[in-house]
Protein backbone atom coordinates (compact mmCIF):
# COMPACT_ATOMS: atom_id res chain seq x y z
CA UNK A 1 0.00 0.00 0.00
CA UNK A 2 2.66 2.59 0.76
CA UNK A 3 4.50 2.30 -2.25
CA UNK A 4 1.15 2.64 -4.53
CA UNK A 5 0.52 6.17 -2.04
CA UNK A 6 4.38 6.98 -3.73
CA UNK A 7 3.27 6.04 -6.93
CA UNK A 8 -0.23 8.01 -7.25
CA UNK A 9 1.77 10.81 -5.32
CA UNK A 10 4.24 10.93 -7.95
CA UNK A 11 1.95 11.17 -10.63
CA UNK A 12 1.27 14.97 -9.34
CA UNK A 13 4.66 16.55 -10.06
CA UNK A 14 4.25 16.07 -13.98
CA UNK A 15 1.17 17.77 -14.26
CA UNK A 16 3.41 21.30 -12.60
CA UNK A 17 4.09 23.21 -15.86
CA UNK A 18 0.46 22.66 -17.00
CA UNK A 19 -1.33 23.86 -14.04
CA UNK A 20 1.24 26.86 -14.11
CA UNK A 21 0.33 27.58 -17.25
CA UNK A 22 -3.04 27.80 -16.54
CA UNK A 23 -3.60 28.88 -13.18
CA UNK A 24 -4.70 32.31 -11.96
CA UNK A 25 -1.88 34.37 -10.38
CA UNK A 26 -3.66 34.04 -7.03
CA UNK A 27 -3.34 30.18 -6.72
CA UNK A 28 0.45 30.32 -7.00
CA UNK A 29 1.07 29.63 -3.01
CA UNK A 30 -1.82 26.90 -3.53
CA UNK A 31 -0.10 25.12 -6.12
CA UNK A 32 2.86 25.12 -4.30
CA UNK A 33 1.79 23.84 -1.32
CA UNK A 34 0.31 20.92 -3.64
CA UNK A 35 3.48 20.11 -4.85
CA UNK A 36 5.46 20.14 -1.65
CA UNK A 37 2.53 17.96 -0.02
CA UNK A 38 2.62 15.49 -2.82
CA UNK A 39 6.56 15.24 -2.78
CA UNK A 40 6.15 14.69 1.12
CA UNK A 41 3.64 11.71 0.82
CA UNK A 42 6.23 10.21 -1.97
CA UNK A 43 8.99 10.67 0.70
CA UNK A 44 7.09 9.30 3.35
CA UNK A 45 5.90 6.48 1.82
CA UNK A 46 8.78 5.57 0.37
CA UNK A 47 10.82 5.77 3.93
CA UNK A 48 8.18 3.73 5.00
CA UNK A 49 8.26 0.94 2.11
CA UNK A 50 12.23 0.79 2.49
CA UNK A 51 11.49 0.15 6.49
CA UNK A 52 9.18 -2.52 5.73
CA UNK A 53 11.35 -4.42 2.96
CA UNK A 54 14.47 -4.24 5.17
CA UNK A 55 12.05 -6.44 7.52
CA UNK A 56 10.92 -9.38 5.12
CA UNK A 57 13.74 -11.94 6.07
CA UNK A 58 11.85 -15.03 4.41
CA UNK A 59 14.50 -16.46 1.85
CA UNK A 60 12.03 -18.01 -0.73
CA UNK A 61 11.95 -17.48 -4.42
CA UNK A 62 8.59 -15.36 -4.41
CA UNK A 63 9.95 -13.06 -0.94
CA UNK A 64 13.14 -12.16 -2.83
CA UNK A 65 11.53 -11.24 -6.41
CA UNK A 66 9.05 -9.27 -4.17
CA UNK A 67 11.49 -7.46 -2.56
CA UNK A 68 13.87 -7.34 -5.58
CA UNK A 69 10.39 -5.69 -7.31
CA UNK A 70 9.51 -3.36 -4.77
CA UNK A 71 13.13 -1.86 -4.69
CA UNK A 72 13.61 -1.33 -8.05
CA UNK A 73 10.16 0.46 -8.33
CA UNK A 74 11.37 2.92 -5.27
CA UNK A 75 14.71 3.20 -7.15
CA UNK A 76 12.66 4.42 -9.73
CA UNK A 77 10.40 7.16 -8.00
CA UNK A 78 13.72 8.11 -6.21
CA UNK A 79 15.33 9.09 -9.88
CA UNK A 80 12.23 10.50 -10.64
CA UNK A 81 11.97 13.16 -7.42
CA UNK A 82 15.79 13.92 -8.07
CA UNK A 83 15.21 15.01 -12.07
CA UNK A 84 12.10 17.11 -11.32
CA UNK A 85 12.38 20.86 -10.99
CA UNK A 86 13.12 22.43 -7.61
CA UNK A 87 14.47 19.23 -6.18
Amino acid sequence: MPLSVAEKSAEVEPHRDGIEADHHPNMASDLTTAIALARAAVAGAIANVEINLDSIKSESAGSQEFVGVARSRVQALKAGAASAPGS
